[in-house]
């Protein structure tokens, strides 16, 4: 019976452990630079969306970083604007390295209720054994 409720163990957690290999993989497989990654980009802008309360963080394939909010979604670029200075930062879609909104991302939603099932299976097994095995 022990060696039963360990394999279970076992299989759980590769179970949770694969599925947080995939949540952490890049969607897509294309390479940045690409069609591709752009209209991800822009589709991201789009869901965030225009306004003071959207505060993003783009980070720019020469290192330039902008902060502030999305005053601007055009077919080929955006425009951050800076919430203190008021400067207004145009960028094309294609320059993005990396955007930042607010709120967690999908793959830290991914790997927290990843987390919370390991834990969870963990304490169901550890209580399983605690109260019928006699170890």
């Amino acid at each position: 019976m022990f060696k039963k409720t360990i394999a279970i163990a076992l299989i759980a957690v590769v179970t949770c452990l694969s599925g947080m290999a995939q949540a952490q993989s890049e969607p897509g497989g294309q390479a940045q630079g690409q069609p591709g990654k752009a209209a991800s980009v822009k589709a991201r802008m789009q869901k965030i969306g225009v306004g003071e309360r959207t505060v993003v963080r783009v980070k720019l394939k020469d290192g330039t970083e902008l902060r502030g909010y999305l005053s601007r979604i055009e077919n080929d670029s955006f425009t951050i604007t800076d919430k203190t200075t008021k400067k207004a930062t145009s960028a094309s879609y294609g320059d993005v390295a990396s955007l930042k909104g607010k709120g967690l991302s999908t793959r830290a939603k991914v790997v927290i209720v990843v987390a919370i099932g390991v834990v969870v299976t963990i304490g169901v097994i550890l209580g399983y054994a605690a109260t019928h095995l006699k170890i």
